[in-house]
């Protein structure tokens, strides 16, 4: 698909058992996620003005079980972007939380998420154990700017970053979090850097968070 807006919905209470009392990984409020993982048709996709909250099942945090799986509020795989994500309410409870609130794939990669061309600004983003915001890729004239960031471990992880540039500006960042101890302080900005020499070499401008 391409040329569609989400707006103005409300939605929660999605997503499938995974293991434990743990939801499944990668199931999301909007979701876009296929066997190849290639998506390159799927471009202009507006999703704003939505409320995007608690999933039907909790994620597990890094001290629980390690790496969080479990569901998402986007989830995104290889589009061909030029998309537009912005002013949506992102957020769960002490017993909801995300794995991402906003991120996709694959990571390591010239396309992942969002890929190309794409705005994700305005939103108010809280309750992820892993990234607020996840835009690893090829990150090609993608722009990151006014988002309010609660309660995640890193907020805005931009760890692979093959083409460039991106730009990342005027965020706002509040509590990491790593667990579900209570305790609050552990966290990351920016999750930023990979062991894949490759995909590193795009540009990346950061400015005013």
């Amino acid at each position: 698909v391409h040329d569609v807006v989400i707006e103005e919905n409300d939605i929660s209470g999605w997503g499938r058992p995974g293991v434990g009392s743990f939801g499944k990984s990668r199931d999301s409020a909007v979701g876009l996620l296929s066997d190849g993982w290639r998506n390159p048709n799927v471009k202009r996709i507006i999703v704003q003005r939505n409320r995007l909250h608690t999933p039907r099942y909790d994620e597990n945090s890094w001290p629980e079980a390690g790496h969080p799986e479990g569901p998402q509020a986007i989830f995104w795989a290889n589009t061909g972007g030029n998309h537009v994500i912005r002013y949506n309410n992102i957020y769960g409870d002490d017993q909801h939380y995300f794995n991402d609130a906003i991120g996709g794939g694959a990571n390591f990669d010239y396309e992942g998420f969002p890929n190309r061309d794409t705005d994700i600004y305005g939103n108010d983003i809280s309750h992820a154990w892993d990234d607020g915001i996840e835009s690893e890729g090829g990150n090609a004239n993608v722009r990151i700017w006014g988002n309010y960031i609660d309660k995640t471990y890193p907020k805005i992880a931009i760890a692979s970053t093959s083409k460039g540039p991106l730009y990342v500006w005027r965020n706002v960042f509040a509590r990491g979090q790593y667990g579900p101890s209570g305790s609050f302080g552990s966290g990351v900005s920016f999750k930023i850097g990979s062991r894949n020499s490759w995909s590193n070499i795009g540009r990346v401008y950061l400015f005013h968070n």
